[in-house]
């Protein structure tokens, strides 16, 4: 029988909740926004170190390099304007340094196998 996991509030979850409720306040509350950007890269790397685990870490990339098009692409298609661009590149922000740190980890795994 598997053993069940704790599904509790842990620190991976409470570093996503709090990318999250920067990423909204940031875009609802003008900040210096390179300030905001660094916040978010440094709870996106916490994000990355806590909690994602290593059989998870090629589908998280996966999924991290898909949300980073989908946000870029419609930032850049100015369908999203105001807030909500800025939400966006925020959660690029935080989201694309997870992806980052993931990749460097992957690409380490990988050379040092060599």
């Amino acid at each position: 029988m598997a053993k069940k996991q704790n599904r509790g509030f842990n620190l991976g979850r409470a570093w996503f909740v709090l990318v999250l409720l920067i990423a909204v306040v940031a875009s609802v509350i003008p900040f210096n926004q390179m300030l905001v950007y660094l916040v978010l890269a440094v709870a996106g790397a916490s994000i990355a170190i806590v909690n994602v685990r290593i059989v998870e870490e090629q589908h998280f990339l996966l999924a991290i390099a898909a949300f980073t098009v989908i946000c870029l692409s419609v930032i850049m298609l100015d369908i999203a304007s105001g807030n909500l661009e800025i939400l966006l590149k925020n959660l690029v922000a935080a989201f694309g340094t997870t992806g980052f740190v993931i990749a460097v980890a992957q690409i380490s795994k990988i050379s040092l196998n060599k």
